[in-house]
């Protein structure tokens, strides 16, 4: 792909790929390419003058542009390449597509639908870093944007659709998951994530305290049966050794965000049925990578129980062990959510606002 891919998923009619990179665009994939697609090579094509020179690299910043320490670090860098020569540019050579942009960077993608005078019609939803849910018309309108869900303070990570309903679930920086009505645009709930981890871990301060950022790593709907008022919203925070459950926001029950600790940070889950399979990061080794838990509701509370029988299907994945890299490398590659958050206070925030804007590209790769 041209960009680091950060998002990518499958339309419901298993045709077409959508994958959302940091830099901010959304292309469509074909599933299945054709047999006649070309497969992308690397360009070693020089760009030229018109008077047959060689064309030298030149960064489009300049130390006139460039104020900040991090972004004039950036441009040092790139000045040291000033004598390379310029290549140039060809796109990727297999069949693709781009359908959106974002100017921020973008965080995630989810495909959504509705029936309209008895037709299908698709909604591409995606987020940013500048607290922006993006409602688009689904290919190949996708340059149409329908609406925004505006509503959150810092960045948003993760949204996820509740199955059998019309809502849209989001978190990241902000102290809530906000549950909302895509297709209105309107912010219908805010569910209380800070109260539920102060809760959690008031025995452990060493692992979170109230002061303490969130920064949302993982969100997944869990539906119970084909009631919507049995979904259930799991959510991973980053680096802490736990899940938080949430009830259906159409459930007749009180709103609640109740936490349960686990062995490890979790990574991903796979639902199948009410089982949910976690991937973790564990500190022991001795400890399975790998743990399934059956989910349950009832009058009273969401549970979440291992699942005893399931996780014996597990025990063979969870001999494959390999040496584990050094542990600050490991977090630099599994914990990078957090780095969404924007550095200083609101002044310095403005001030490297603008450097930003025109050095985006610097730092993006």
């Amino acid at each position: 792909m041209p960009k680091r891919p950060c998002a990518v998923l499958v339309t419901p009619d298993n045709k077409t790929i959508l994958c959302g990179d940091k830099f901010g665009d959304v292309y469509s994939l074909p599933l299945f390419p054709s047999a006649t697609t070309e497969q992308p090579e690397e360009s070693t094509k020089v760009e030229m003058k018109e008077d047959g020179e060689q064309k030298k690299y030149v960064p489009a910043a300049t130390t006139l542009t460039v104020h900040s320490g991090r972004n004039r670090r950036a441009l040092e860098n790139q000045m040291k390449q000033k004598d390379l020569q310029a290549k140039v540019k060809d796109g990727p050579k297999f069949e693709h597509q781009l359908l959106l942009g974002h100017v921020s960077m973008l965080t995630d993608v989810q495909f959504a639908s509705e029936m309209v005078d008895g037709r299908s019609r698709g909604y591409i939803i995606t987020t940013d870093r500048d607290e922006h849910i993006r409602v688009s018309r689904g290919p190949p309108q996708a340059h149409v944007i329908e609406r925004f869900c505006l509503g959150h303070k810092e960045f948003i990570s993760k949204i996820c659709l509740l199955p059998n309903t019309d809502l849209l679930v989001s978190g990241g920086g902000d102290d809530w998951l906000g549950v909302w009505d895509w297709k209105a645009g309107e912010l219908k709930d805010k569910r209380d994530l800070r109260s539920a981890l102060t809760s959690l871990f008031s025995s452990q301060p060493s692992t979170f305290r109230a002061e303490n950022s969130i920064a949302v790593s993982g969100l997944w709907a869990v539906s119970m049966d084909a009631e919507a008022e049995n979904n259930a919203i799991l959510v991973a925070c980053e680096n802490l050794p736990c899940l938080l459950i949430s009830q259906s926001p159409l459930s007749s029950r009180a709103p609640k965000v109740v936490g349960v600790n686990l062995p490890g940070v979790p990574l991903d889950i796979t639902v199948v049925g009410n089982i949910v399979v976690v991937s973790m990061d564990v500190a022991e080794a001795s400890t399975p990578r790998l743990q399934a838990y059956s989910i349950s509701t009832n009058e009273l509370e969401t549970k979440l129980e291992p699942a005893e029988s399931f996780n014996v299907k597990l025990h063979d994945a969870n001999q494959l062990m390999h040496p584990a890299p050094e542990r600050e490398q490991l977090d630099d590659l599994l914990f990078g959510i957090g780095n969404l958050r924007k550095r200083g206070a609101p002044e310095e925030a403005q001030d490297d606002a603008p450097d930003q804007a025109k050095d985006g590209a610097i730092n993006e790769d």
